[in-house]
């Protein structure tokens, strides 16, 4: 499991992680399409952090991993 995540994040951009679980999601019978589709995996989208700050909310940066994207 780790040799998969850390060939990921080292080795490929997002799409092709994102090909990657997909494909890891059918040989586990997980249903990675239907976690895409419901976000519970995602970020937030520049838009969405945007609109919420001019809404009066306070957007911080914690993520999984401690770093920006492509950090």
């Amino acid at each position: 499991m780790w040799e998969v995540i850390r060939f990921g994040e080292s080795q490929l951009d997002e799409p092709a992680r994102s090909a990657l679980a997909s494909e890891l999601g059918k040989r586990l019978r997980v249903d990675y399409e239907g976690l895409r589709e419901t976000r519970r995996l995602s970020l937030m989208s520049a838009k969405e952090i945007r609109d919420l700050a001019l809404a009066g909310i306070d957007i911080q940066l914690h993520t999984h991993r401690h770093q920006l994207p492509g950090g």
